[in-house]
């Protein structure tokens, strides 16, 4: 038997670029969110530094 091969159509494509498009997106911002936790825990620690030595 041969082999059927399915050819998306227009609709599936811009479906699958959308999804894409918010994939990366998506990764941007969880990568920000990242840094501004990164940030937060460094103010964090270093305030706990400035308690314990007063």
């Amino acid at each position: 038997m041969s082999e059927k091969r399915t050819i998306p159509n227009i609709d599936q494509l811009a479906k699958l670029t959308n999804s894409l498009e918010l994939a990366k997106e998506t990764e941007q911002q969880a990568k920000k969110l990242c840094e501004l936790a990164e940030k937060f825990a460094l103010k964090y620690k270093n305030c706990l530094t400035e308690i314990e030595k007063n």
